[in-house]
């Protein structure tokens, strides 16, 4: 069964339906090769064994992902699979966690603020990723992005709603990264500098099963999905803008571990 979150905010006088799809799949997209997206990691609940978010490979060692995605569960219920466009593929290489750091002000019982802020951890893996044509990591940033840049998104989740399921196939789609001014109007009060949002039109976007998914613009990872408002409903939707949390990650990414000990921080 896939996991779901969906959260009702009333604002006057619009009403704002978010959802974080701890399950979010791309609404249409198109299939995609693993050697055309090689950095792109599922999060798996292998005694379920579902697929239930995304992550993106940023060292041999390190995926990126969203806080909410894994801030319910212990490190031992999460394999990492890379390596293969198809979700229900339990034979290709996995990875197990061996350290989950959340943003330190990331707050999961922070219901009243929809667990917006901060929403982004970095997973630190063993045994070592080896990198070729399926599985290589993304570049992250050293530069914000513009507004009017177009970005690529890609997942397993739902590609119909309000019914659907997780894909088989990995998905992508390419969107237009809007203004926050832009974006704030459909998300009152929720939207910070920390975020980017994206938008090509109705019945396109992320959904059920994508959430910790990579937004990539000139190959390097500029978002990781975040708030989803009711999928494809022609609202945008809003990834971590992930130049704003370099010093985080960069923490951990050159933090030298011994094996099953990473307190760097």
């Amino acid at each position: 069964m896939n996991i779901q979150l969906i959260i009702f905010l009333c604002f006057t006088p619009n009403i704002i339906l978010v959802v974080f799809a701890k399950n979010v799949k791309i609404i249409g997209g198109v299939d995609a090769d693993i050697k055309e997206i090689p950095y792109i990691a599922s999060l798996r609940q292998f005694k379920k064994e579902e697929h239930f978010c995304s992550g993106a490979i940023i060292s041999h060692y390190h995926i990126l992902t969203a806080a909410h995605c894994i801030d319910s569960l212990d490190k031992s219920e999460v394999r990492i699979y890379v390596g293969s466009a198809n979700s229900s593929n339990y034979t290709g290489p996995y990875y197990n966690i061996q350290d989950i750091k959340m943003h330190p002000k990331y707050n999961k019982a922070n219901i009243k603020k929809l667990k917006t802020r901060y929403d982004i951890a970095v997973l630190t893996v063993y045994p070592r990723i080896p990198f070729n044509q399926f599985q290589n990591k993304i570049n992250l940033p050293n530069q914000d992005i513009e507004t009017g840049e177009l970005g690529l998104i890609s997942g397993w989740g739902w590609k119909t709603y309000p019914i659907g399921w997780i894909s088989d196939t990995l998905q992508k789609l390419s969107m237009w990264i809007i203004s926050n001014e832009q974006c704030a109007n459909y998300f009152t009060n929720l939207i910070r500098e920390e975020h980017i949002c994206v938008y090509r039109n109705r019945e396109t976007g992320t959904c059920f099963g994508d959430s910790g998914g990579p937004l990539i613009n000139n190959n390097t990872l500029i978002g990781i999905s975040s708030i989803n408002s009711p999928c494809a409903s022609g609202d945008p939707d809003v990834y971590v803008r992930v130049y704003t949390f370099l010093e985080f990650i960069n923490s951990i990414i050159n933090c030298h571990c011994v094996p099953f000990d990473c307190n760097c921080l």
